[in-house]
């Protein structure tokens, strides 16, 4: 599927769009004239697997229509797809004059025509330019920066992913406390075979793996179990995803990493604080 528009004047250049291949259009392309349509890159690669071309005809609208130019890509808001909110689309140009009247009439009933206009200066000053310029009798529905229109077309997902951003980052929060928590209290809880085995002749660092090494073992045996049901489980947030793969290594790794450091530290200092006891005090203790 493709999306085309209709364009008039100096559009190309006004938004700073490169004609890569072919011509623009010009005042021979009358309602009278053999109809003629300009594509972009992405509809020349997924259409034509990236060769030229510019001289080839499609049928657009029912009608066999020559491609006689091609220009760079876009990055506009996807009315079809999954392919996030901003992408750059298969898109086709068709001149004013060779647009049918019907269909004008048609999305002029449904839709406002969006006039596009390169200027200095602020939002304001530009606006008063331009109602200075046309006539008083035409109302303007609106004034945007094209830094609003990007802001409104990611306006959702933008909201979307810091909610689920939030949570994610409570969730590990509450997961990196309560593995710190179980595993701590753990290796407090050997306190006396410590005890025992200092008071036997073991090595200190015999000692901290002896105390250290289950928690860590265990909290990368839930790391790879947790990992496991993310990966079965990260289809679901595929909406919620632009520009990152459900699957990408990089947040695995480092929400991993994390949780390793946690383990590491709530099995190695408990240990490294009851080692600094004396071994006969602590089995008197007991």
């Amino acid at each position: 599927m493709t999306s085309a528009t209709y364009i008039a004047g100096d559009y190309f250049a006004t938004l700073g769009i490169p004609l890569k291949a072919g011509r623009a259009f010009n005042t021979r392309d009358m309602a009278t004239s053999p109809r003629v349509v300009i594509v972009n890159e992405r509809f020349a690669q997924e259409y034509f697997g990236g060769t030229n071309p510019v001289g080839r005809r499609i049928r657009l609208s029912g009608a066999e229509t020559e491609i006689v130019g091609v220009t760079g890509d876009v990055i506009v808001r996807p009315g079809f797809g999954d392919r996030g909110p901003l992408a750059a689309m298969p898109l086709a140009y068709v001149p004013l004059a060779q647009a049918n009247e019907g269909f004008l009439r048609l999305v002029h009933g449904w839709f406002s025509t969006a006039i596009i206009v390169r200027a200095h200066g602020s939002l304001a000053d530009a606006t008063a330019s331009l109602r200075g310029a046309v006539d008083p009798l035409l109302p303007f529905a609106t004034v945007r920066s094209m830094e609003d229109v990007e802001g409104a077309a990611v306006a959702q997902p933008r909201l979307m992913m810091a909610l689920l951003l939030g949570l994610a980052a409570v969730a590990v929060l509450l997961s990196a406390v309560g593995i710190h928590g179980l595993i701590a209290s753990s290796v407090a809880e050997r306190t006396r075979e410590l005890g025992i085995r200092m008071a036997l002749g073991a090595s200190t660092a015999r000692a901290v793996r002896t105390l250290a090494g289950p928690g860590v073992v265990l909290a990368l045996a839930g790391i790879a179990a947790g990992a496991i049901a993310a990966r079965a489980a990260s289809s679901l947030l595929g909406s919620f995803l632009w520009g990152v793969s459900p699957a990408d290594p990089a947040t695995y790794a480092a929400v991993a990493a994390l949780f390793i450091v946690v383990s590491v530290m709530a099995s190695v200092f408990p240990a490294l604080r009851i080692l600094r006891l004396d071994p006969a005090r602590t089995l008197r203790a007991e």
